[in-house]
């Protein structure tokens, strides 16, 4: 998965160079370069399984230590495989994930963003870091800051200092002052190529080596998120709202049939008596009916009579 890293500063009138993350565009290669201010730059690269990405310099001990030797992060790829193993296991597994981040990574605020497909919005689903007001004013547009436009393009960002960051709404707001030199990440969770939400973290990073492996950790457990989460959200968010559909539907037919019945037809003359007895008779079979008579008679009261007494029967 290609990532898009960018710090999207605001322009300032203070000249002074400061650090920053952003793309090789004149190559127009893949390759991320972190600049810091008169020094070198170090390029990072995923290497071709993409199972880490490959750091030169003296910056990578630190990165494969991270993946290579982290028993708390083994642990927690343990724990979330079992809870996400038992029924009703996904919030757990977020739970325990986000608490984790805030445990062992040392982030302020992390949140996890779902989808709701219907009214094209994502909303936190659930957060650490922040209050219950807080999260529930969470409610993105696809497109909308950095969590829309994560979900919009599937590409994880990166802001390396929140207060240069225009895209950074603080729809929660949960941001103080002291949290404008943090940074956010965002990563999508993607199963078979369509979102299903976002998983990102607030914090402060050492340096790009300590940022870039909270891209990579992140974007390894939305991976492993993936499955799970789009099955609760066809089990819980989705069929609600089919529930919902379905109810109206049933209370909209219901309403029509009382609307529609033999009962409502006006008439108790022996003619009538044979209409409403063909009515019966026809409703509950699969046939073709053809109403004849002059204009003004009644056929279409009959034909919905057939209609909806048919449905009930059915």
């Amino acid at each position: 998965m290609d990532r898009e890293i960018s710090p999207l500063k605001r322009p300032k009138a203070d000249p002074a160079p400061k650090a920053r993350l952003s793309v090789d565009e004149a190559s127009g290669s893949n390759e991320h370069v972190w600049q810091r201010p008169q020094g070198p730059t170090v390029p990072l690269t995923l290497d071709e399984d993409h199972e880490k990405p490959a750091v030169t310099g003296s910056l990578g001990s630190i990165y494969d230590s991270f993946f290579d030797g982290s028993d708390k992060l083994l642990e927690l790829f343990f724990t979330l495989t079992g809870l996400l193993a038992e029924p009703n296991g996904v919030n757990p597994a977020l739970d325990a994930l986000l608490s984790y981040l805030k445990r062992e990574m040392g982030v302020k605020r992390a949140m996890v963003c779902l989808v709701h497909q219907a009214s094209s919005k994502i909303f936190v689903h659930r957060s650490v870091g922040l209050t219950k007001q807080e999260q529930e004013r969470g409610i993105y547009s696809f497109g909308e800051g950095v969590t829309g436009q994560v979900v919009k393009n599937g590409r994880p960002i990166v802001v390396v200092r929140i207060g240069d960051e225009p895209l950074f709404l603080n729809r929660t707001g949960s941001l103080n002052g002291s949290d404008l030199d943090h940074s956010f990440v965002c990563v999508p969770i993607v199963r078979a190529g369509k979102v299903l939400g976002s998983v990102s973290c607030q914090g402060y990073f050492l340096d790009q080596d300590h940022l870039n492996s909270h891209v990579e950790a992140l974007t390894v457990i939305a991976n492993l998120l993936a499955s799970p989460v789009e099955l609760y959200l066809i089990e819980n968010i989705d069929k609600v709202l089919w529930e919902r559909r379905a109810q109206s539907l049933v209370t909209e037919l219901s309403q029509m049939r009382q609307k529609y019945c033999p009962s409502n037809l006006v008439g108790s003359s022996q003619a009538m008596q044979e209409v409403y007895y063909l009515i019966r008779k026809v409703a509950s079979k699969k046939t073709t009916v053809l109403l004849l008579g002059e204009s003004g008679v009644g056929k279409e009261m009959v034909a919905n009579a057939l209609h909806y007494d048919g449905l009930k029967a059915m």
